[in-house]
């Protein structure tokens, strides 16, 4: 008599960890293909985009600044120093 009732709340426990052990693994491979979706169509998308231009290297006198312009700039930055 003792044994059948403890028997049923034994299957129910073992029900009940058997089921949210699946539920788990479920959620964990549903998951893992999401994953997966999201990294493809990032990869999708990234090859569609256009690939950078190299920059245009300027003209070599268009970066020059004349000598007198340098001490103009120095003594402005001592200044505010």
């Amino acid at each position: 008599m003792l044994l059948s009732l403890m028997l049923v709340p034994v299957l129910v426990a073992s029900g009940i960890a058997i089921d949210s052990s699946r539920q788990l693994n479920l959620k964990a491979h549903l998951q893992s293909a999401a994953d997966a979706a999201a990294l493809a169509g990032a990869k999708s998308y990234a090859a569609d985009l256009p690939k950078p231009r190299p920059l245009q290297r300027p003209a070599p006198r268009s970066m020059q600044m004349s000598k007198r312009c340098m001490i103009r700039r120095r003594a402005r930055l001592t200044l505010l120093m």
